[in-house]
This record gives structure tokens, C-alpha cells and sequence, in this order.
């Protein structure tokens, strides 16, 4: 069996078994926190990278933990994966309580994978996810750009989590670059390939955005113009009909699109931090 499955198999046995803990017992033993750090429970440290709050958060790690440790895996061997994933989930832990409020605890492997998913974008950023239906380093620079937006201006991005440790995923992903630079000859042209991804990726989102923009446009002024009419038209014979407002529709609809993003981008990249107060079963669904 693949390293990479190992790890997987244990973050989800640790995590199933963290679930049926008295809460108080979790907060103390599995839940990485300046507190508890204070108190010698360092063996936090490790658990804390293993237990996730609840199946959502589990699952959506799993995913990305499955598509770049494989490949890392295949890549740079079993021994290199685990150097990257503990060291990135480790300067993360740490590191980021710098940036949280007192008394913040944190779990998960949020961290370590996006280490991985930087050591990746440098190693082979070509390698292609069926699951993703895209390049992985194309994969791994938007959800790093994505975090670093979120945690810079976290008002202008939907989806936004204030139980997301945003800045931890940043740590881990720059942690993971040395380990590329160091394991692939070609770092520099892949991390112009990775670029170069990004560069068309945005073009073809920036063109489909305008097109629709464009459409939704011209559909609200040819139901405007028809309503319009359609009221001039009646007045002339008599009480003009209530017709329904071709703005009210327009409106209507951008905001159900808004509320589809939102939800695609609140399941992206999901908590690696909760309140120390709270229960692992008390964290909000990721």
C-alpha cells in the first residue's frame, strides 16, 4: 500500500475516533493551541494534523490529500512525501499562531497538503487530475491566490469563513516551495509553465464572464423594450395591465448565480482553525 494512502487512512481513522471523545478530552489532546502547547501537550502538535472537525472538512482535505500526494509520491518517493507533509503541517501549526486570536486552536491537514500542492506546482505541474479536470500546478497557484485574497480582503470574497485559518494554508504552501526548488532541476521553467497556465485560465474566465455579462444584457433591454411597448400599447385602449418587471427577473437571477459561486467557493479549501472553547462536533459545517 502507498504511503500516500496511509496517510489518508490515518487522518480519517484519527478523525472518526476524535468524533466519539468527550469534547473536553479532544480539546486538551488532539487540538494544537498556544494553551496547550504552554502545558507540555505537544503530542498536539502531531494529532492536531490527523483529526478534522467534522466529515465535510475531512472529505474536501482527502481529496486534494489523494491527487497531489499521489503524484508527489510517484514523483520524489514515500520518504520525501512525509518530510514535506510533517514539516509543512508543523511550521504551519506554529507559525500561524502568530496570526490568530488567543485562545484559537487549530486542526487538520489543510497545511500539509498545500505544502505538498507547492512542492508539486515545481516538481511537475503538468500532471493532470481527472478528478480536477485540470493541470495540478494550475490546481495548486489558484487555491494559494485564493487564500492569499481571502486573507488580505476578506469582506470582497464570497464564501469567506472566519473558522478558515487562511493564513496556515499560506504558510504551508510557501513551506512546500524550497522542497520544489530542491527536488526538480526544472523549477524555473515549471513555475513558468504554472504561470503560463494561470495567464490562459484567467483569459478564458475573464472572456466566458464578459459574454454572459454581455447576454444578460441584451436580454434585460429586448424584455425592457417588449414591456415597455406592451404597456404604451395597452394604455391606448385602456388600464395597462401590471406587467412583470423585467428587473425584478434580471435581479433575480444574478443573485441566484451569486448564491452558486458563493457555494462553490465556501466548500474550497476548508477550517483548519476553531475557537478553543468549542467542541469538535460544535465547529460550523466546512
Amino acid at each position: 500500500m502507498k504511503t500516500n494512502s496511509l496517510l489518508i487512512l490515518a487522518c480519517i481513522g484519527a478523525s472518526v475516533w476524535a468524533w466519539q471523545q468527550n469534547p473536553a478530552f479532544a480539546q486538551s489532546n488532539v487540538i494544537f493551541s498556544l494553551g496547550n502547547l504552554e502545558k507540555g501537550r505537544v503530542w498536539t502538535l502531531v494529532a492536531a494534523l490527523f483529526v478534522h472537525a467534522n466529515v465535510l472538512h475531512l472529505f474536501g482535505n482527502m481529496v486534494f490529500l489523494f491527487v497531489f500526494g499521489n503524484t508527489l509520491e510517484n514523483t520524489v518517493g514515500p520518504r520525501k512525501l512525509l518530510t514535506i507533509f510533517f514539516t509543512g503541517g508543523l511550521v504551519s501549526f506554529i507559525a500561524g499562531l502568530a496570526f490568530m486570536p488567543h485562545g484559537t486552536g487549530m486542526l487538520g491537514a489543510s497545511a500539509a497538503i498545500f505544502a505538498l500542492a507547492g512542492s508539486v506546482m515545481l516538481v511537475s505541474p503538468l500532471k493532470f487530475s481527472w478528478l480536477f479536470l485540470a493541470p495540478q500546478g494550475l490546481i495548486a497557484i489558484i487555491y494559494f491566490i485564493y487564500n492569499v485574497v481571502v486573507a488580505y480582503e476578506k469582506s470582497r470574497i464570497p464564501g469567506y469563513d472566519p473558522q478558515v485559518a487562511y493564513v496556515a494554508h499560506i504558510i504551508g504552501f510557501l513551506t512546500g516551495i524550497p522542497f520544489g526548488i530542491a527536488l526538480s532541476d526544472r523549477w524555473k521553467r515549471n513555475l513558468l509553465i504554472t504561470l503560463l497556465l494561470l495567464g490562459i485560465y484567467l483569459a478564458i474566465v475573464s472572456g466566458a464572464a464578459r459574454s454572459v455579462f454581455a447576454s444578460q444584457v441584451r436580454r434585460y433591454s429586448i424584455t425592457h423594450h417588449l414591456t415597455g411597448a406592451n404597456h404604451t400599447l395597452c394604455s391606448e385602449y385602456g388600464p395597462a395591465p401590471m406587467p412583470q418587471s423585467s428587473n425584478l427577473v434580471f435581479r433575480r437571477n444574478v443573485c441566484i448565480r451569486a448564491r452558486r459561486i458563493s457555494l462553490v467557493w465556501s466548500i474550497c479549501g476548508r477550517p483548519l482553525s476553531i475557537p478553543s472553547n468549542r467542541s469538535l462536533r460544535q465547529v460550523p459545517s466546512t
